[in-house]
């Protein structure tokens, strides 16, 4: 199958997102498109299968989202920046006209970026919980007055364990 729709999406707590992403639409003459809120994609799995790229309007809490909503699917996502940080995003306001067109019709660089996956694991036991995430993963002690036997497993090799209040494990993005 052949993924031919591209996604927008904006955060609606930027009151200029939305009319970014629909400028960008009718300017760059994109027919076969969706477009959802960063807090609800409101799109179908089979919309989000034939996804080829999302653009995203907002900041990297907008990405973050759109990550965890496509978990799975490798979608490459465009970030313009409208929000207060933008680390992960790749473009301005000011540069999206051109530069999304450059991007949706050329070759693109694609950085494929790391995530983690976490579980929750009491006395042996996995409680079902599986957390995924682009940046970091906080494991710490919450309103508990101790301290934790943290202990550290990747790809099924075991790390270390740490005695501590809390841990934090972060990717590269993080």
């Amino acid at each position: 199958m052949t993924k031919d729709l591209i996604g927008f999406v904006y955060n609606p707590k930027i009151s200029t997102s939305s009319c970014l992403v629909r400028s960008l639409i009718d300017d760059l003459n994109i027919e076969n498109c969706w477009i959802g809120e960063s807090n609800d994609l409101g799109v179908t799995k089979d919309q989000l299968a034939n996804t080829s790229t999302i653009v995203t309007a907002g900041g990297d809490g907008t990405i973050l989202r759109v990550i965890r909503a496509t978990l799975g699917l490798a979608i490459p996502i465009l970030g313009i920046n409208m929000g207060r940080v933008g680390f992960m995003t790749e473009l301005t306001v000011s540069e999206a006209p051109k530069l999304v067109s450059e991007y949706l019709c050329g070759n693109p660089k694609i950085e494929t970026r790391m995530m983690l996956e976490g579980s929750v694991v009491e006395k042996e036991v996995v409680n079902g919980s599986i957390f995924h995430s682009l940046n970091d993963i906080v494991v710490a002690r919450g309103t508990e007055a101790r301290l934790l036997d943290i202990e550290v497993v990747v790809d099924n090799a075991y790390v270390t364990t740490y005695r501590a209040d809390g841990v934090v494990i972060a990717t590269e993005t993080g």
